[in-house]
């Protein structure tokens, strides 16, 4: 690289130089050099004998570069396709960057016409469209199609990353993982394990951490940093990373993640999605602790600052969790629920304004998510203490399984606000069931003590204790959820 500087220096081509050497500085690694490199190379090549192509290659080539770094290209690439607007390159990088910022419509005409004019690429975004409208046949099809065709090994490795992301989005976690899988293995064979395999590293990492194989997910981690991915694929493991460590109630190593993350994250980067994940993690953390306040800062700051329309992953938890807070009670019109992930987030949201939980617990059981599904059996414990000791019993059974001390508090803090013992030992002792059987009959307490040669006073405190233990709030609802549950 110091050989091409210094041809900058005295070559006649000053542009075509330092665009060599920001293309060198990329291979290695060195991306802030790359972006300063082409950055000059723009201002040079705008001088009065100035080739539109060219900028618009070079523009192309910043932001590829400043995506690496988390920064969004949306207007370079506009400006790009406004010089050359014949390059299908140039007009299929739009159409992708244009999806990432939700703007389906406009990426879709794009991608199309750039896929007309040869840009194999432009299959990828039309895929990943096609998924995020639900039809992840036909996407899949796309997916293995643009494989077949991709120009060089970074698309290929692309379409590997886009795929398992939609998958991972739609709730298919065990596909999402072989195919990220795939793509890194095809990572290591092409000497790319560094960079787009960091991209599919996280890609794997967050179905793993969401199937509740946070070991495997934090190795698969770990393995990625150790090579020093670049900046917005370093963003992406950690996120996953502080997401698995707020489950498990590691909140100092989280805290220290969101840290990191925020400024790696500056910008849009990926669109809405990616620029609402941070907050997404940061509400999670601060709820995990305590720290309403601060979860309540970060749910404002989104609900004003940003289009939750525009995100198809985040927009349905953090409006369960503004929900949570008692920041909103209905959701905006036109948020996308697509796939099953959508589905339950919005029907976790539901429960949270005042639904069914139950219908929360049924909808995270059919994804496949424990952590989550454990904290909504807890919600509907609470909800419907009748139903309390066996969904809590499930939820305590999780946190094990998963090792979240945060689960295993929240259940049992339930438990004993409940009333509802965890062990095996019988929900009602044997004589709180004659009680109970004789309540049934309806007995008064007096005739109760009668029958069974107790005082009327011991009698009441039976009644009483069966009645909290069952969360009911009168005898005929202690009778009506005995027997629904089988105890009489």
């Amino acid at each position: 690289m110091l050989e091409l500087w210094d041809q900058a220096e005295s070559g006649t081509d000053h542009v075509q130089v330092l665009e060599l050497a920001a293309r060198d500085a990329l291979g290695e690694g060195d991306t802030e050099r790359a972006e300063e490199l082409a950055t000059r190379a723009l201002e040079e090549a705008g001088g009065p004998h100035s080739d539109p192509l060219r900028a618009a290659r070079l523009l192309e080539l910043r932001v590829a570069i400043r995506d690496l770094l988390g920064e969004e290209g949306l207007d370079d690439l506009r400006a790009a396709v406004r010089l050359a607007p014949r390059e299908s390159r140039l007009i299929g990088s739009l159409a992708t960057v244009l999806a990432w910022n939700g703007q389906d419509a406009e990426a879709r005409a794009h991608a199309e016409e750039a896929l007309a004019l040869g840009d194999t690429r432009s299959l990828t975004t039309l895929a990943a469209l096609t998924a995020l409208d639900g039809d992840l046949g036909t996407a899949s099809s796309l997916y293995a199609e643009a494989r077949a065709t991709a120009p060089d090994d970074d698309s290929l490795l692309i379409t590997y990353a886009s795929e398992a992301d939609v998958l991972e989005a739609a709730g298919e976690h065990a596909r999402a993982e072989s195919v990220a899988r795939e793509g890194i293995a095809r990572a290591r064979r092409l000497g790319l394990a560094r960079s787009r395999g960091g991209h599919l590293a996280a890609n794997l990492a967050e179905p793993l951490a969401s199937m509740g194989r946070w070991k495997e997910a934090r190795e698969v981690m770990r393995t990625a940093l150790a090579l020093d991915p670049p900046p917005i694929h370093r963003a992406w493991i950690l996120m996953v990373l502080g997401t698995v460590a707020v489950w498990e109630g590691a909140l100092g190593e989280a805290e220290e993640i969101v840290g990191r993350v925020r400024p790696l994250m500056r910008g849009r980067s990926r669109g809405y999605d990616s620029c609402l994940e941070p907050d997404l993690l940061e509400c999670r953390l601060a709820l995990a602790g305590g720290d309403q306040r601060r979860a309540g800062r970060v749910v404002d700051h989104v609900l004003a600052e940003h289009d939750l329309t525009l995100s198809r992953r985040y927009a349905w938890p953090l409006l369960a969790l503004a929900a949570s807070l008692g920041r909103v009670r209905e959701a905006p019109g036109g948020v996308a629920t697509t796939g099953r992930v959508q589905q339950a987030h919005r029907a976790t949201f539901e429960a949270e304004c005042g639904g069914l939980w139950e219908a929360a617990v049924a909808s995270w059981r059919a994804v496949g998510q424990p952590y989550a599904l454990g904290q909504t059996l807890v919600r509907a414990a609470e909800q419907d203490p009748g139903q309390a000791r066996e969904r809590l019993r499930e939820a305590v059974a999780i946190a094990g399984g998963l090792g979240s001390e945060p689960l295993r508090h929240a259940a049992e803090a339930a438990a004993a606000t409940l009333r509802v013992p965890l062990g095996d030992e019988p929900l009602l002792s044997a004589r709180e069931r004659e009680v109970l059987v004789l309540v049934a009959e309806g007995l008064s307490n007096r005739q109760i003590a009668e029958r069974l040669f107790i005082s009327a006073r011991t009698s009441g405190v039976h009644v009483s204790n069966i009645m909290g233990k069952l969360g009911a709030s009168s005898r005929v609802e202690a009778v009506a959820r005995a027997r629904r549950t089988g105890l009489i």
